[in-house]
């Protein structure tokens, strides 16, 4: 603010005795104008932070996993120094398999604890987890409650394999959608879970079942 002279910018209260201050006209526009550039800049700095964080935010995220199971897995110990030395090898993830068998022993009485603790521990340690669902280890009771929903195979290499079921039988597919339903709502309240894996391991060959060919020729 510049103090104003007397012939055009100052004025005298005769009461008070004391001299007013006015601001130039050109300092006032540059003033007013430095006003409203510096909040509209701190905008659109901000506004470019904000999308490169949600960039970042959106950025899709890679699994690059390694297998890890087994009765080992079962022990928090063994488990917690194995998911570490993962972590610290350069993996961002594992891949977790479920045996149906052992997640299943009796027809809806599910047991996801091993899988529980190691998607606990695999979210201390920063891993994701994809669970691998593994419907060809078939539950005891299955075929016997569908016993003829058991796979027939066209092939005489295929009669030494273990025991399969054709899922185009429809208790057989009606229980396997129920477990897959199961698992995957157990597995989803983790935070480290990533993905269900369904059907990767299936074997290959088709069934000559009565089911299977009436599905063929519907459609």
């Amino acid at each position: 603010v510049e103090r104003a002279n007397k012939n055009d910018h100052c004025a005298r209260d005769g009461r008070q005795g004391k001299s007013a201050f006015t601001m130039p006209a050109k300092g006032l526009a540059r003033q007013m104008k430095f006003a409203i550039l510096l909040p509209a800049f701190c905008l659109m700095l901000a506004a470019g932070q904000g999308e490169q964080a949600a960039q970042r935010r959106q950025e899709p995220f890679v699994p690059v996993a390694v297998t890890y199971g087994g009765e080992r897995s079962r022990d928090s110990e063994h488990a917690s120094s194995d998911l570490e030395a993962i972590r610290d090898l350069g993996f961002n993830s594992v891949r977790v398999p479920l045996d149906w068998n052992a997640s299943e022993p009796v027809r809806g009485r599910y047991d996801f604890a091993p899988l529980n603790q190691t998607m606990a521990l695999a979210s201390q340690r920063g891993l994701r987890v994809s669970v691998r669902l593994d419907v060809s280890s078939l539950p005891g009771w299955l075929l016997r409650r569908y016993p003829d929903g058991r796979f027939i195979s066209g092939s005489k290499a295929d009669a030494a394999q273990p025991a399969r079921a054709c899922l185009d039988h429809p208790g057989v597919r009606a229980d396997v959608e129920a477990y897959v339903a199961a698992a995957t709502a157990n597995a989803a309240r983790h935070a480290a879970w990533h993905a269900i894996d369904l059907g990767s391991d299936l074997p290959d060959g088709y069934c000559r079942c009565p089911y299977t060919e009436r599905r063929f020729r519907e459609w």
